[in-house]
């Protein structure tokens, strides 16, 4: 258990590190569901890290589903029973481009608050001048600009995911801290168009460029919509999602 050591020559932060090498031992099989992960000091001493990269590492693996805590016991691997929602919605541009080797990053061109106007309010299901959040990101893999993300959420619902850094934190796993925002069901269209000026400069392609466009549609629990997202994808970049379906 954790026998690859963290590499401080290269511009990837040792938390994000440490947590890829325990997700990995998690899906390998080498820590099983119901195994009991070294404590804190135990992964500090080992790697000569900080003991707030471990933090750091494990509290997001804890948010994701991946980890359980059980106070005065430990931190065990949880049950497939226990991570299957946070599976179903866990982020995919960011699964495949880990996928193909890269590091995925993201860089936020805007976060305001709006008011809807008729085609929004359709599109979210709310009263025409309701205050909705728009959020516009750029992501990317090793550096290379990969997709336009333009969100709208419902004020209402999601006026504390203001709160958080969106470069350092995806939007799906924002959503999911809450019971009343956690994505359980999304519908997507898939198309391909020409790229705009704008989307071809922010791509960093050719003018007229083959885009890939996204529209997803996500739901909670009790089928209140609680994002709406568009994603123009660079035509070179290969789109594949698996869809869990609930028996």
């Amino acid at each position: 258990m954790l026998e690859q050591n963290l590499n401080r020559n290269i511009g990837i932060p040792l938390y994000y590190q440490l947590k890829e090498i325990l997700l990995g031992e998690i899906r390998n099989g080498q820590l099983k569901p119901g195994d009991m992960i070294p404590t804190e000091l135990e992964i500090k001493e080992k790697l000569c890290v900080s003991r707030n990269v471990v933090r750091q590492a494990i509290g997001q693996l804890v948010d994701e589903g991946y980890l359980v805590r059980q106070k005065a016991k430990g931190t065990f691997v949880s049950t497939p029973s226990a991570n299957l929602e946070q599976i179903k919605t866990e982020d995919a541009f960011r699964e495949m481009v880990i996928q193909q080797g890269a590091v995925p990053s993201t860089q936020v061109l805007s976060m305001e608050v709006l008011d809807a106007d008729d085609t929004l309010a359709d599109l979210l299901g709310i009263v025409k001048q309701t205050r909705v959040i728009r959020v516009r990101r750029l992501r990317s893999a090793n550096g290379k600009p990969i997709s336009i993300n333009t969100s709208y959420l419902p004020y209402s619902l999601c006026a504390f995911v203001l709160g958080y850094r969106l470069e350092d934190v995806g939007l799906h796993h924002v959503l999911g801290l809450r019971y009343n925002t956690r994505i359980y069901r999304s519908t997507r269209k898939i198309e391909a168009r020409i790229s705009s000026h704008e989307e071809a400069q922010l791509l960093q392609m050719d003018n007229d460029s083959v885009v890939q466009c996204m529209s997803r549609c996500s739901y909670n629990r009790n089928n209140t919509i609680v994002e709406v997202t568009f994603a123009i994808y660079r035509g070179d970049f290969e789109l594949s999602f698996d869809t869990i379906v609930d028996k």
